[in-house]
């Protein structure tokens, strides 16, 4: 009798998996991936949901520790390349100092002008030494070491010299530098200058009328130089060209500019109009979103060098952190004694940020609230994942949104806030009531041409609920309008149809 497979099962077991190798093994884990066996899946995955949600708004302490020595308030910060523990500072004094952000400590200092400093940025070359290229007022910007930035007990070490010295007609607003290159930018009042190192003249200059606020170059495509202007426009010089390239103006003055590292053609601005927006550059008619939070102007920008997110420093005493992709913010950091955030810088890991503000303090940040700064275990890290994927997909329930959107903020920006509100509701009250009266006051004959014209926008997120009742009442009063026109134009055909009858027999 031959061996028939489909009448005879045996009984096969794997020796791998099934049987332990030493008797003081752990038994192995059987798991069944069918959902019948597992009852109400879904809703003990909400509860952990739920649960892990309560978690990191419980365990949310973001703020770390301030550097404090410096004796006038901090306008300018920047990360020192791939240093991850040094950053470098520019004051009102003119004095710039370098910090070792591990040991809380400034490492060295330097009386780099008489003026305020308005600039300051590391350099990322591919040879060891890396410099510091300050800006200032006093129409001067030089050039200093960092490797000579040593582990010094006591008071910090002090350079008195410069190594490079370039001077301008015209006081500076702000300095960058081209990655992987020896050259560098300025901008002022009569326009952006490009500079090389070994020159002490600028080599290219691009005119811009009434000056330039802020200019950056793009992290990947370097021959871009973004620049934010007085009179109120967004601009773009290729540096291979002789003249700017594209302007776009917009209703505030933006203070400053970040590009997305990770997406070359987007970039980020901040405006007086207590906003952010962030752009793409080859549609630069609107912003690809617009970013609001904060109660006053918003001063400064960065980008985390992941690219998936960015934070700002406003005069209401805030930072906030936002995604590129959403409208309002993650996060709102605050301190009781911190005033006007003048400059803010993540981390070269993304880990950490770094505010500037007018008290003379450089405060250090988690850029996630509940991160711990602990090393953790394999266990640790994988539980942790666990609960975010859990909170990612449930965020959008009633109960674990309102613990995600919840935000703990200063009282004066509660105030603040409720009276902007108010504000923005009575203007949509007004832009309403503008376009109820252009619709009273036409003709009938061009009502219903005129109705699609006039179509209430109640979309807007600054609109209260009562406005927007309002605004939907009126919507289907004009509606109900149109529906009663058509039936009388149709019974009108329909007479006139008959009467035509009438008179052909």
């Amino acid at each position: 009798m031959s061996f028939d497979p489909n009448t005879f099962h045996l009984i096969s077991r794997n020796s791998l998996t099934e049987f332990k190798e030493l008797p003081s093994d752990l038994p192995f884990p059987q798991h069944s991936n069918n959902s019948v066996d597992h009852p109400f899946q879904q809703a003990r995955e909400y509860k952990r949901a739920l649960n892990a949600a309560k978690l990191d708004r419980l365990f949310s302490k973001p703020f770390i520790k301030a550097l404090e020595g410096n004796p006038d308030g901090v306008t300018c910060l920047s990360r020192a390349g791939a240093e991850i523990s040094y950053i470098v500072s520019g004051g009102y004094d003119g004095e710039v100092r370098v910090w070792n952000v591990g040991v809380n400590n400034c490492i060295y200092k330097m009386q780099a002008h008489d003026t305020i400093v308005t600039g300051v940025v590391v350099t990322s070359t591919r040879q060891s030494e890396q410099l510091i290229i300050t800006s200032s007022s006093d129409s001067t910007a030089k050039i200093w070491p960092l490797s000579v930035a040593t582990e010094i007990s006591g008071s910090p070490a002090q350079v008195t010299r410069p190594l490079m010295t370039y001077n301008n007609q015209i006081p500076l607003q702000c300095v960058d530098y081209r990655r992987y290159s020896d050259s560098f930018c300025t901008g002022g009042n009569e326009g952006v200058d490009l500079w090389e190192f070994e020159r002490d003249q600028p080599t290219q200059h691009f005119n811009i009328t009434e000056g330039a606020l802020k200019c950056k170059f793009s992290p990947t495509e370097t021959n871009i130089i973004g620049i934010t202007n007085v009179n109120r426009s967004i601009g773009f010089v290729d540096i291979r060209m002789s003249t700017p390239v594209t302007f776009n103006y917009s209703e505030r003055r933006n203070n400053d500019l970040s590009w997305n590292p990770q997406k070359p053609y987007f970039f980020s601005t901040c405006s007086d109009d207590f906003n952010a927006y962030t752009y793409d550059m080859r549609y630069m008619k609107t912003p690809y979103r617009i970013h609001s939070g904060h109660v006053g102007p918003v001063l400064t920008i960065d980008y985390a060098p992941s690219g998936i997110e960015f934070c700002t420093g406003s005069y209401d005493k805030t930072v906030k952190i936002f995604d590129p992709e959403r409208v309002i913010e993650k996060q709102c950091y605050y301190g009781e004694r911190m005033q006007k955030v003048y400059n803010v810088c993540y981390s070269a890991d993304a880990h950490y940020i770094f505010s500037a503000s007018d008290d003379g303090n450089i405060r250090v940040w988690k850029a996630k609230a509940n991160e711990s700064t602990k090393l953790l275990g394999r266990d640790e890290v994988r539980a942790i994942n666990y609960r975010e994927a859990l909170v990612k997909k449930y965020e959008n329930l009633s109960e674990i949104n309102k613990i995600i959107q919840r935000k703990k903020l200063p009282k004066e920006n509660v105030v603040l806030r409720k009276s902007y509100l108010s504000s923005l509701d009575s203007k949509a009250r007004g832009h309403y009531n503008k376009k109820i009266k252009t619709y009273e006051g036409i003709d009938e004959v061009n009502k219903e041409n005129k109705m699609k014209k006039l179509k209430l926008d109640i979309n807007s997120q600054f609109i209260s609920d009562q406005v927007k009742q309002k605004m939907n009442e009126k919507n289907e009063e004009i509606s109900a309008f149109q529906l009663v026109r058509k039936k009388l134009r149709a019974q009108e055909e329909k007479a006139k149809k008959k009467e035509l009858d009438s008179r052909k027999k």
